[in-house]
């Protein structure tokens, strides 16, 4: 049985070796993801040439969004109760971004850090504001910042992200995660800045605009990663946990990848074990229904990536055999592929199917399949090595490579296929899905076979 359960994994300084991103990969991890708010071009594309030189896992590549962040000139240490002067211009001390000025006014609460020190617009003019310290704060390049409850308009991509963008169409990457994704036009522009190539679009809820045009942004892209960190920011923290399984719930509903994001194993980062808490939450993440689950820091910069890998897969394999089946929401989905896919898990309820083995050009009918969250292992057998790498993040999706087979025998060609490359023993009882290569990706076919029997089958003229 394999690990149903997808890992992403954030790649930095304490992973971006070959030894160790080797092992990452044999200890679970599924896929990578590189954070673009640091670095350069130039370190982004050795970075993912690096891991594709290891294995050829999918790359998620996180856009920066429509983020405020700070610019500072000298690092320095502010107490509470300090005023502290903030410009909007690249020359200042100081900075934020310039388009920003407009939109705010004095008595704003202004988050700095991660939400983690609390600041107020005190006074403003000529360009500049005065902020207070309701505590003590290192000011530094680079540092986040909050406005909660202020609709900003601020461009969904930046000069960077464009930059990004087309890098990511000229490596051929997997997937493209918009940070701060507020509405359908934030994803539009980006799929519109990706029209010619193959990349997805995974859209990150970071703000209380994005959870109020979920099922918006669910409909026209391929996943959502609910990054609870600027979330948690953004809206009272005692929200998160009702959020999540919403999104999750709703994305497992409309056929759309899911991720759940931020400090899952942060203790991780010191420690080479994660605390019971921790324990719970990638559990209950998995329970809720996440097809992927996500490392940040621990695998970036902690003390313990491997590890951090390891523990998150242990308690992937425990856990994910208790998966209720859950319905889809029939309106978004092709009425064939539906039908076979509940024929499916109708067939799984009666007989006592070890493996499902689907093939499929586009993906589609595996991620229905997986939609319904079945405890069987669903190999999904493509001719396109893109999608391959993309099925990846789908729950309990084991995407292998092949050429088209042949329409005459094609279920017994690729139940032997499968057994030669031991994806299904010869004792399996195992449930088989294909469909016609056309246009439109639909599923027309599905078999229940004993593996003894059909491996002993002669084609016939």
């Amino acid at each position: 049985m394999f690990k149903k359960t997808k890992i992403l994994c954030t790649i930095g300084p304490a992973s971006e070796g070959k030894r160790v991103l080797s092992k990452m990969v044999k200890a679970g991890m599924n896929a990578f993801r590189i954070n673009t708010a640091y670095g350069s071009l130039k370190e982004y594309e050795r970075k993912i040439k690096t891991v594709w030189s290891v294995a050829r896992i999918p790359v998620v590549v996180d856009l920066k969004g429509p983020e405020v962040r700070m610019k500072c000139e000298t690092s320095f240490m502010a107490q509470k109760g300090d005023i502290v002067s903030v410009g909007f211009k690249p020359s200042d001390k100081v900075s934020f971004n310039r388009s920003i000025y407009s939109q705010i006014h004095v008595g704003d609460i202004i988050l700095l850090d991660k939400g983690k020190v609390k600041s107020k617009i005190i006074a403003k003019s000529k360009g500049k504001i005065k902020l207070k310290l309701y505590s003590h704060c290192c000011f530094r390049n680079g540092l986040g910042v909050n406005i909660p409850d202020n609709k900003l308009d601020i461009p969904a991509l930046s000069s960077h992200d464009k930059d990004v963008i087309k890098l990511c169409k000229r490596l051929d990457v997997d997937y493209v995660a918009l940070s701060f994704t507020r509405d359908i036009k934030d994803v539009l522009e980006l799929k519109r800045r990706l029209r010619g190539s193959s990349v997805g679009v995974i859209a990150k809820i970071e703000n209380r605009q994005g959870i109020q045009n979920i099922d918006d942004i669910i409909g026209v892209c391929d996943g959502v990663m609910i990054a609870r960190g600027d979330l948690g920011i953004e809206i009272p923290f005692q929200e998160i946990p009702l959020v999540q399984k919403d999104i999750i719930t709703r994305c497992n509903s409309m056929g759309k990848i899911s991720i759940v994001a931020t400090e899952m194993m942060q203790s991780m980062v010191e420690n080479p074990e994660p605390t019971r808490a921790e324990t719970s939450d990638v559990a209950n993440a998995i329970l809720d229904g996440a097809d992927c689950v996500m490392l940040s820091a621990e695998s970036a910069v902690g003390k313990y990536p491997i590890a951090s890998v390891k523990a998150m897969a242990e308690i992937a394999l425990e856990v994910e055999t208790h998966h209720p089946i859950r319905p889809l929401d029939e309106k978004s989905h092709d009425k064939v592929s539906l039908a076979i896919s509940k024929a499916v898990t109708s067939i799984i309820e009666t007989a006592d199917v070890d493996k499902i083995v689907v093939a499929t050009h586009t993906g589609y009918t595996a991620m229905l399949i997986s939609n319904f969250r079945i405890c069987k292992d669903i190999i999904a057998i493509t001719d396109n090595s893109k999608t391959c790498r993309k099925m990846n993040l789908v729950y309990a999706v084991v995407p292998v490579c092949h050429s088209v087979f042949k329409e005459k025998d094609r279920v017994v060609e690729i139940a032997k296929f499968c057994f030669r490359k031991k994806l299904v023993s010869k004792n399996d009882l195992v449930l088989f899905t294909a469909g016609l290569y056309n246009k439109k990706p639909t599923t027309n076919i599905v078999q229940l076979h004993k593996m003894s029997e059909i491996l002993s089958y002669r084609a016939t003229n």
